[in-house]
């Protein structure tokens, strides 16, 4: 087990909480990697969980990028052409490790195994668009491999218009999602053509407060919900001591230690045993130690004032364009997000690259 700086045990945190997570296709993360940490932070967010990140195999330099402290992220880049793509950002005291899967041709696949003892897995799954008859007979095969687990969210962006009541591909899709018990909880258009393509299943987990979000850089919306579930924390906490030294205490110090106790000694190391004893009786009577359990902090340095300003600059923009729908407020609120993300990477340069 890891230890604290003061010498005290940091002891896994067991808890029942709100897991909040988020889930975006980013359609490409290689000019969006600060805004999307950022994203992550402001959102007080646990999980944010991408499709099409637009990754290559070796290529960290933008995961890295959006990984914001005391965070992670597991990526799975598309190996065999350009596009696709998944990630999962995590705070580090969830343990995570990815679980190995079979590949499938018709969509791509990211499981991972979230906590210890009381765990469960999330899959994320990207879809491109392509004959829907392929991926529902590889989706349920691999549906079957997973039909013994207790506790999964499966959650992606899988191109079917399931707001569309005629469309026979979706309807399948959701017969088929059903006949394996999954839970589907997203409603309404995910997509700025005002489909429903970005969804979220559960088996075995408790998800609410969902709600859709545009965040305006890309196509697709934000959706953010939460997970109730046991989580094994791995959040070190600081227990610090201290004792409360004045000059009341240095005179009630004063009128405990007794001389007279170590006057029959003549070895000195029995004296100086005796003698340390009672000061620390002495001590612990008129000062007694303080205990101070503390979580660590990550402040992020590289937030300044010029950067929160441009940052409530973006979000009243944002606010204009929403009540006005003006091209003209989209493209200056467009531009405004690019000058941000420029600001912020040079910002961060300064501690972390």
């Amino acid at each position: 087990m890891p230890r604290c700086p003061t010498g005290q045990r940091a002891l896994p945190v067991h808890c029942a909480r709100q897991t909040r997570f988020a889930l975006l296709n980013a359609r490409s993360i290689s000019n969006k990697g600060l805004y999307l940490g950022d994203l992550f932070t402001n959102g007080s967010l646990d999980f944010m969980a991408l499709t099409e990140t637009w990754q290559r195999e070796q290529e960290y330099y933008h995961l890295n990028e959006l990984c914001p402290p005391d965070c992670s992220v597991l990526g799975t880049p598309r190996v065999a052409r350009r596009g696709g793509g998944l990630a999962l950002i995590h705070r580090n005291c969830f343990r995570c490790r990815l679980t190995k899967s079979e590949p499938f041709n018709s969509f791509e696949l990211q499981m991972t195994k979230v906590g210890n003892t009381d765990f469960f897995y999330c899959i994320l799954i990207y879809r491109p668009p392509g004959p829907a008859q392929k991926f529902l007979d590889e989706f349920s095969d691999f549906l079957s491999t997973i039909i013994k687990l207790d506790k999964v969210l499966i959650l992606g962006d899988f191109n079917f218009h399931i707001d569309d009541p005629f469309c026979n591909a979706a309807s399948e899709f959701l017969t088929l999602t059903d006949s394996f018990n999954l839970k589907q909880h997203v409603s309404g258009p995910t997509h700025k053509k005002g489909h429903t393509l970005d969804l979220v299943f559960s088996f075995g987990l408790d998800i609410n407060c969902l709600n859709v979000v545009d965040i305006h850089v890309t196509d697709h919306c934000c959706i953010y919900f939460n997970v109730s579930c046991n989580v094994v924390s791995d959040a070190h906490t600081v227990v610090s001591k201290r004792r409360i030294i004045n000059q009341k205490v240095i005179e009630n110090f004063s009128d405990f230690f007794q001389p007279k106790f170590f006057e029959d000694y003549t070895d000195a190391e029995p004296l100086v045993n005796h003698f340390n004893d009672h000061c620390l009786s002495a001590l612990d009577i008129v000062a007694p130690v303080k205990h101070k359990t503390t979580s660590p902090k990550n402040p992020c340095p590289w937030l300044n004032e010029e950067i929160a300003s441009s940052r409530r600059i973006c979000r009243k923009v944002e606010r204009l364009w929403k009540s006005t729908n003006l091209e003209v407020h989209r493209l200056h609120l467009k531009e405004l997000i690019v000058f941000l993300n420029e600001m912020m990477k040079q910002a961060r340069s300064k501690y972390f690259f």
